[in-house]
């Protein structure tokens, strides 16, 4: 089987790289080729986009310290592309 190892960022490309000892080989009876992404692969959705229909108001809102501390547990934490 070929394997694809995707390493977020070049410092964890570099480190993976030296372990096992080359960008491409064989892992067993596996070959691999390392490569990297250039930036995240993955974000956070906005605030308001993560909470139930009646929490949308309070997240939407940056221009009060009322609205602070957020509970974190009132977060789906969604992540797009």
């Amino acid at each position: 089987m070929k394997l694809l190892i995707l390493a977020e960022k070049s410092s964890a490309y570099q480190k993976f790289a030296q372990v096992l000892g080359g960008i491409s080989g064989n892992i067993g009876t596996d070959t691999y080729e390392l490569v990297h992404s250039h930036g995240h692969l993955l974000k956070l959705k906005d605030p308001q986009d993560q909470v139930s229909a009646d929490k949308i108001a309070r997240y939407s809102e940056w221009n009060s310290y009322d609205v602070f501390p957020w509970n974190l547990n009132d977060f789906a934490w969604k992540k797009h592309i």
